[in-house]
């Protein structure tokens, strides 16, 4: 519930302050604004009249004559207390007032209080009908509800999405594998047609003698089928034993000589290896194989025999020579033997053709190859298309993407107003209950239980003033203002609480002034802890103690005469009452120092001393008497 302040101070001036104490301020010469016909007015017209009468006496009447009798009356120099006021008036007013206000609308179900009551700050005023309030409180809550429901939704759709992206992008790397794959058969289809091409001529893997042709022109062969057999008789191997004992000196890489078997001929061989195990040998000696390596002159052949030795170690038996190489070449591929340029005996080097094959087999197996080569160039362009389906997929997963964040980010956005809309229904639900702004007094009550208020329209229900303090605000002359400040004592008068005198302090001293005609004001707050019978609303009177100096001589204002002198009767100028003036030319004209004044009386600063007579013009006390010049002699 709402609550309207009328009217409010400024939070950081208006709690009430510990007031200094006064203190004795600089004397100076002031005065005290008229108060109801009975005040004086300012030195200065008190001077203005008191240098009036001093022209008239000295221009008008006989010099030697002095005052004229029954024109002054004498009064005293004596001690008394000079206060200097500013004053003014204003209306009283609480220290803080509230309206209270209703910010929704229903049924007052409750109003424990009364008129006068006083209240706590916090303290219940009214309480009404909630059931709507809550009502939207639990629907409120089944919306916050739905709607996280729909966040968790959206985050499970925006995780399924991020898969799909996922799995998006695996498909484009496996058909982009594909397409590799693809690449890979074109080029094994290019390279198998190649290799096709090439095993259609049959050529020598290495140089040696045709041993035998297996094959004659006009043959079918497929693949394996053997077409010769050729040997390499250019380097000869020749196994020989070796005692055991003998052996055991003999390593790969020696020199040896070998003895060709009828010719005695002699050839150098190498050591090729030394077997690692002993065998029986003939006689039942052990022996161990050496196999020697040795070039062929170009005469011997696997028929011929021969014994080696190695150094001085002689071996123990002959052996025949083997060829370093024999192999038999074979078909890769199909096809007739259309060409066969060997024979037995035929002496071939390496790559050295062997024969040519052709038929409609090797036709038609150009044609099979050349039609895997092209099927492979087409499942080329199918993975390729299969590449772009697979990134079109990427996209239409990134866009799924994309609007399932769209939609998640909706449902948290749904998710906020929703709780938005519970804070409100909750907060509102608050304002079913009204409680006092402030800890004060009711001065009034508008609405009872069973009355029906219709929010902010209904206007005030309660008022509430804080009479901790009371506060005052009157207007001072611009030409006052520097004399006031914080802290002042304030004596307050109401009419209509006559004979009593309330006492305040300056609370906050406003430069916001208003010119009226030529005139400025400014406004000045005071505080009243104790205020007794004053209620808000009063009219009172307020002087504002601006300088207050104690126990100093004094005389009345109208005393003093223009250039700051005084009348000092002599002897003989007083009648037996010591105050009627009976011979006026016995006066002294005496110059003084004046201090301060409080507008009625001036302080002596030197020149008169306690006890002392002085004349006042008679006019001067009539006015006081009677109101005519609006001046008073004040003495406190």
């Amino acid at each position: 519930m709402e609550t309207t302040q009328i009217p409010n101070r400024q939070d950081t001036n208006d709690s009430p302050q510990s007031l200094p104490p006064m203190g004795k301020k600089k004397r100076g010469f002031s005065f005290k604004l008229p108060k109801k016909g009975k005040k004086w007015l300012k030195i200065g017209a008190v001077l203005v009249l008191a240098g009036a009468g001093v022209y008239w006496f000295t221009h008008r009447a006989p010099q030697s004559q002095g005052p004229a009798a029954g024109q002054y009356l004498a009064d005293t120099v004596q001690r008394r207390d000079l206060v200097s006021r500013v004053s003014g008036t204003g209306t009283v007013a609480p220290i803080d007032s509230y309206q209270v206000r209703a910010l929704t609308s229903g049924e007052v179900l409750e109003s424990p209080f009364e008129v006068g009551d006083q209240v706590e700050k916090g303290a219940l005023l009214y309480r009404l009908d909630a059931d709507s309030a809550e009502t939207a409180i639990k629907q409120a809550r089944q919306g916050v509800e739905q709607a996280r429901l729909n966040v968790e939704q959206a985050k499970l759709g925006e995780e399924q999405a991020r898969r799909g992206v996922e799995q998006a992008q695996r498909n484009v790397e496996q058909a982009q594998r594909g397409v590799e794959q693809a690449q890979r058969g074109v080029e094994q289809a290019g390279q198998d047609r190649d290799k096709y091409v090439r095993n259609l001529t049959i050529q020598a893997p290495e140089g040696g003698v045709v041993q035998k042709v297996l094959v004659q022109k006009g043959d079918l062969v497929s693949p394996g089928t053997p077409i010769a057999e050729i040997a390499d008789t250019s380097v000869l191997k020749l196994t020989l034993p070796f005692h055991s004992a003998d052996a055991k000196g003999i390593s790969a890489g020696q020199s040896a000589l070998v003895t060709i078997s009828g010719t005695m001929e002699t050839l150098p061989a190498t050591v090729e290896s030394v077997a690692s195990a002993d065998m029986t040998g003939a006689g039942g000696t052990l022996v161990r194989q050496v196999t020697l390596r040795l070039d062929n002159p170009g005469v011997l052949t696997t028929s011929n025999s021969a014994t080696a030795s190695v150094g001085e170690i002689s071996c123990a038996g002959s052996g025949t020579f083997q060829e370093n190489l024999r192999r038999t070449v074979t078909a890769q591929s199909s096809g007739q033997v259309e060409q066969l340029p060997i024979m037995a005996g035929s002496q071939v080097f390496k790559g050295t053709t062997l024969a040519v094959l052709g038929g409609e087999s090797v036709q038609n197996g150009q044609e099979d190859l050349n039609r895997a080569q092209d099927t492979a160039k087409d499942g080329v362009t199918t993975a390729q298309d299969g590449v772009a389906t697979a990134q079109d997929g990427v996209a239409s997963a990134k866009e799924g993407l994309e609007n399932a964040g769209i939609t998640l980010k909706n449902a948290r956005l749904s998710l906020e107003n929703a709780q938005l809309t519970l804070q409100s229904a909750q907060d509102a639900l608050e304002n079913y209950t009204v409680t006092s702004p402030i800890s004060g007094t009711v001065i009034e009550k508008n609405v009872k239980a069973g009355d029906k208020v219709d929010g902010i329209d209904s206007g005030s229900l309660a008022v509430i003033y804080d009479l901790s303090y009371l506060k005052l605000e009157m207007n001072i002359s611009e030409l006052d203002l520097n004399k006031i400040q914080p802290g002042q004592e304030v004596e307050i008068t109401a009419d209509a609480l006559p004979g009593q005198t309330f006492i305040g302090r300056v609370d906050r001293v406003s430069i916001n002034g208003t010119t009226t005609n030529g005139f400025t004001t400014y406004p000045v707050t005071i505080l009243l802890e104790e205020y007794g019978g004053l209620n808000p609303g009063m009219n009172v009177s307020a002087d504002i103690i601006v300088e207050r100096t104690e126990n100093v001589l004094s005389i009345p204002a109208s005393a003093v005469q223009r250039g700051d002198t005084v009348l000092v009767p002599l002897e003989g100028c007083l009648a037996e009452d010591g105050v009627t003036v009976v011979d006026p030319t016995k006066v002294e004209e005496r110059a003084v120092t004046l201090g301060g004044g409080d507008g009625d009386s001036v302080e002596i600063v030197s020149g008169l001393s306690e006890g002392e007579t002085v004349l006042v013009p008679l006019q001067a006390q009539d006015g006081a008497a009677g109101g005519m010049s609006g001046m008073a002699v004040a003495v406190s």
